[in-house]
């Protein structure tokens, strides 16, 4: 079975930091990259494609919705 390729967003580096490392240690998902707003985030689901997207919902400019 291939990994679960998963994106980060969050505003906070050490909200982004902890689940990073949390996600480390689960062994069928791949970090594939890390947001830190909207817009970031947009862009690199365009060009990763994840599977799963770890979303913070209150952000600044975009919300997470």
């Amino acid at each position: 079975m291939d990994k679960i390729k998963c994106l980060i967003v969050d505003d906070e580096t050490p909200a982004r930091e902890e689940l990073l490392f949390i996600l480390r240690g689960v062994k069928d998902v791949e970090v594939v990259g890390e947001a830190s707003h909207g817009a970031e985030a947009l862009e690199l689901i365009e060009s990763l494609s994840p599977d799963l997207v770890f979303l913070d919902i209150q952000m600044p400019q975009m919300s997470g919705i």
